[in-house]
């Protein structure tokens, strides 16, 4: 108990201003975080928001290939 109560009267004497600076800094330290994470949230950019990037079109498309057909060609249609 008296090894307790001499810590604590050092701490608070002789180190009382390395123990305020060091909450000083805590604090700083704190407040800068939260301004960075709210900062982040406030700017999300495009791809976050869920927008995709323009897609650019060919000058000549290509055909694509057709799937299969019921009428085949070169025939006459059923009776």
């Amino acid at each position: 108990n008296n090894m307790a109560r001499t810590v604590g009267n050092e701490l608070m004497t002789r180190y009382v201003v390395g123990f305020e600076v060091a909450g000083l800094l805590l604090t700083v330290a704190l407040v800068g975080a939260i301004a960075l994470a709210h900062r982040e949230e406030a700017e999300p950019d495009a791809r976050s928001r869920g927008e995709q990037p323009a897609r650019r079109a060919s000058a000549s498309p290509q055909p694509q290939a057709a799937g299969p057909s019921l009428v085949s060609s070169g025939t006459s249609p059923p009776r």
